[in-house]
């Protein structure tokens, strides 16, 4: 039986979709947002102490970084052998930079992500539990 013969009517056109792509979308609160606009004198200082803890991570690992570029800048000028002698082929230098500088400093962000999400977490449940003594 050929397409021609067949003359019933024609087939539905049907759409198929993940079932999370049809869902209604609701805006997403992350789970750090707290409401601060019911603020107390305690939520305050809450607020201005987690301020200042981040203003210190900060700097703390500010001048870490520095502190790491500083020491291979100051490596490569004064230990001139590293230009001339290489490993696999590849200057000490850049094994230097490549390896110790940048792979420091890749390490040194995640530590910092995580020290500011740990004092996130830590300001939420506190702020939580502020509001859970209010009500």
């Amino acid at each position: 039986m050929s397409v021609a013969e067949d003359e019933g009517p024609p087939l539905k056109r049907v759409t198929v979709t993940h079932p999370m792509t049809t869902a209604v979308h609701r805006p997403r609160v992350p789970g750090s947002m707290v409401d601060l606009r019911r603020q107390s004198d305690i939520d305050d200082l809450a607020v201005q102490t987690i301020m200042r803890a981040n203003l210190r991570l900060s700097l703390r690992y500010l001048f870490a970084v520095v502190g790491a570029l500083a020491f291979a800048v100051l490596c490569l000028k004064y230990l001139p052998w590293l230009h001339t002698r290489s490993m696999l082929s590849f200057p000490l230098s850049w094994w230097l930079l490549g390896g110790v500088s940048f792979i420091s400093i890749g390490v040194l962000a995640v530590r910092y992500v995580r020290a500011v999400e740990r004092l996130e977490r830590r300001f939420v449940a506190l702020a939580g539990s502020s509001d859970r003594s209010r009500k």
